[in-house]
């Protein structure tokens, strides 16, 4: 079962469940792969220009991350389950990635979960 408090995403493939966890190891492994940083990575989903191989590179090593073992016909699987099935937890798990433990607020601002506001100084 997937911890969200870890950032980790399940995924179902051909009725495997599998999950997936942002370790520095995972994502290090994923920016050598793909030649980019997690940013670039990231604007890829959010711009809908991502493919195949970010995809597949993703999916296995954030499998490898949360101490799986990636199916050795990941490929095919991904192939046959499609890429639009496979890309809304793909796009959890980098977003995950990106943001580590802070939310996003509706006003598009990031913040600390659980952090408490304070007024500044003079309010």
């Amino acid at each position: 079962m997937a911890n969200p408090h870890r950032g980790e995403v399940k995924i179902t493939l051909a009725g495997q469940e599998y999950t997936l966890r942002p370790t520095f190891d995972a994502l290090a492994q994923i920016e050598n792969d793909l030649g980019m940083g997690m940013a670039g990575v990231t604007a890829r989903f959010f711009s809908r220009t991502h493919g195949f191989r970010e995809i597949e590179s993703i999916v296995r090593n954030g499998i490898i991350g949360a101490g799986g073992q990636p199916p050795k016909d990941l490929r095919d699987l991904l192939v046959k389950d499609g890429i639009t099935k496979i890309s809304s937890p793909v796009i959890v798990f980098v977003s995950n990635a990106i943001l580590g433990d802070r939310e996003v607020e509706p006003s598009g601002e990031a913040e600390t979960a659980g952090a408490v506001n304070t007024p500044s100084a003079g309010t």
